[in-house]
């Protein structure tokens, strides 16, 4: 039949010239069973459009070739999780130094949401550029036969018990760990950007009060140690009874700061020369209000890390 003779000629134009005469034997012998067991289960000659089904149910030739082709898989299933683990890591590491080298001339910029759009698309494009490059590296690694020994070193008695209750995510740690670093960064005056607001016609600049200045040290110690804690964690890939109590500590300390805070009786100064008959008593009320939801949300979610915490240290407590 020609339909079929077609069907094998192209199925040969995908194999190398080792394989062509085998595999044509194997599936031309194949599809005339099929098609005769077909004609006798309906008495009569298959029509084309019959025979172009059954071809069809058998696949696309160069499907079928594929399965007779060495290196169908672009990332071997003995490569894939240590291609998995580098391609987060690249991605977090890249990821953040990109985010803090170019959020400080963001920030100080007039145009701050369309640069921060430029930022995204410019993390958009690094990531596809990691995702070449590693993908590229292992595929090459497996190609030229390196030695898995060396990836998946590693010593039996330096092996921890695990619980995978105690897990987390190194990529959403990283992203805490940009923040915390950024707020402190801000909170240092190590960016030139101060915010400002309109106000009939006229800009104003907006500082915090002095009676910040009571809690400076006291949010850089707590914030400094919380970095300290969010690269430890990132380090081992999930908790440990030191990184969780000093969360729990930490957290504790910061309710006494937001208290603090929460005394304050200004938070901002509005200073404009131009505005000599400017109300402050119209705006105050709406600042410390978003002021307060702020520290309100800050409260919650360090109350909730605490109760999260302390349910992590029970099951420390479960396996001894």
């Amino acid at each position: 039949m020609q339909m079929i003779d077609n069907y094998l000629d192209s199925l040969e134009s995908y194999l190398p010239d080792s394989l062509k005469k085998d595999v044509r034997e194997e599936f031309e012998a194949s599809i005339y069973d099929q098609f005769e067991e077909q004609q006798e289960a309906l008495s009569r000659d298959l029509t084309l459009e019959e025979q172009e089904q059954l071809l069809l149910k058998i696949g696309h030739p160069m499907q079928v070739a594929a399965r007779y082709l060495p290196n169908q898989k672009l990332i071997g299933e003995s490569f894939f999780p240590a291609y998995k683990k580098a391609l987060e890591l690249a991605i977090i590491i890249i990821f953040s130094i990109k985010v803090l080298l170019a959020l400080p001339s963001v920030l100080s910029s007039n145009h701050i949401i369309t640069n921060g759009f430029v930022l995204f698309w410019s993390l958009v494009d690094t990531a596809l550029w990691v995702f070449a490059y590693v993908t590229v590296i292992f595929y090459l690694m497996e190609r030229f036969g390196f030695d898995l020994k060396y990836l998946y070193s590693f010593s039996a008695k330096d092996l921890r018990a695990s619980n995978p209750r105690l897990s987390l995510s190194r990529l959403e740690t990283a992203f805490e760990l940009m923040f915390l670093v950024l707020f402190l960064g801000w909170w240092n005056n190590m960016f030139s950007w101060s915010p400002t607001g309109s106000y009939s016609t006229t800009i104003l600049n907006v500082s915090l009060t002095p009676e910040w200045q009571a809690v400076f040290w006291s949010v850089n110690i707590v914030l400094g140690l919380d970095v300290v804690n969010s690269v430890i964690k990132i380090v081992l890939g999930s908790y440990n009874r030191l990184t969780l109590s000093v969360g729990i500590i930490l957290d504790v300390v910061s309710f006494g700061i937001i208290f603090q805070i929460s005394q304050f009786t200004k938070y901002v100064d509005i200073s404009d020369t131009e505005l000599a008959d400017f109300d402050w008593e119209k705006i105050e009320p709406i600042i410390n209000i978003n002021v307060n939801i702020i520290l309100a949300v800050v409260f919650i979610i360090s109350a909730w890390s605490v109760v999260s915490s302390v349910r992590k240290l029970r099951y420390f407590k479960e396996d001894l």
